[in-house]
């Protein structure tokens, strides 16, 4: 269950996809001003995008709230339990293929918030994501025109790339995992991103290479005009994104909002 920092509200929610799958939700909201506020979707990380992902750490939504935005963590179809089966994972990837990787619990979460959050403008409703969250992110903002602009701290952004020697392990029990990747893929979707996109890597990051979000942000602003790219120092692949990436992202979020807010 998530913890709420002082002043803060919240709630846990339970709803539906548009295949009838369950979603839970967990709600973060900023004290109330009266105005109506952006709200960042996030889905949970620490995946291999293959498969789906209960709702865990909540540190990184605090930075958001605490600047005013609204959180909606969302989780991800076809969690699995700890020491899995093969028939366990691989039940767990066609639930988490069937949900569109992801795409449908964020629907889901933006419905949500369309329906039942009014303090939310639904025309400032953005995603973000650290790591596997990011790769979903990305893919999020690539399909759903419903999302104003896209967060990604040290994503992976080439989904075969990142699996490399372990695909023809994979593909002896789940055949199509090359295409699926593929069709999930950031790298795969550039031409889609049409939002702002904020991209964070970090030289001292030993599981996401920096050279890689920087190759996918240079691709991406040939054809998006509207990319920030920063890279740290230092820090490794969780540090970083605490200390230094959400930071600066949550600065270059309210610009994009203010933006957003003036052109009512």
């Amino acid at each position: 269950m998530p913890t709420f920092e002082p002043g803060m509200s919240g709630s846990v929610v339970q709803t539906r996809t548009a295949i009838n799958s369950r979603v839970t939700l967990w709600v973060f909201l900023p004290p109330n001003t009266g105005k109506k506020i952006g709200c960042v979707i996030i889905a949970p990380s620490g995946t291999p995008q293959i498969y789906g992902a209960d709702l865990g750490n909540t540190q990184e939504y605090f930075l958001y709230v605490r600047a005013g935005f609204a959180v909606v963590a969302y989780s991800l179809d076809g969690s699995l339990p700890d020491d899995p089966s093969v028939d366990q994972t691989l039940d767990a990837h066609r639930a988490f293929a069937r949900a569109g990787a992801g795409v449908e619990d964020a629907n889901a979460a933006i419905d949500y918030i369309h329906r039942y959050l009014p303090q939310i403008d639904p025309m400032r409703i953005y995603t973000a994501g650290h790591s596997s969250a990011g790769a979903e992110a990305l893919l999020v903002a690539a399909t759903n025109p419903r999302i104003h602009g896209c967060l990604a701290y040290c994503p992976p952004t080439d989904l075969i790339a990142e699996h490399g020697g372990k695909l023809a392990g994979l593909q002896e029990f789940i055949p199509d995992i090359r295409s699926f990747l593929t069709h999930t893929s950031p790298s795969e979707n550039i031409h889609k991103l049409s939002c702002p996109v904020f991209l964070f890597a970090s030289l001292g990051d030993r599981t996401i290479a920096a050279a890689s979000v920087d190759k996918f942000a240079n691709e991406l602003k040939r054809e998006n005009s509207h990319v920030s790219f920063v890279c740290a120092r230092d820090g490794g692949h969780y540090e970083a994104m605490i200390k230094d990436g959400v930071p600066r992202g949550v600065e270059w979020l309210k610009i994009v909002d203010t933006k957003l807010k003036s052109q009512k």
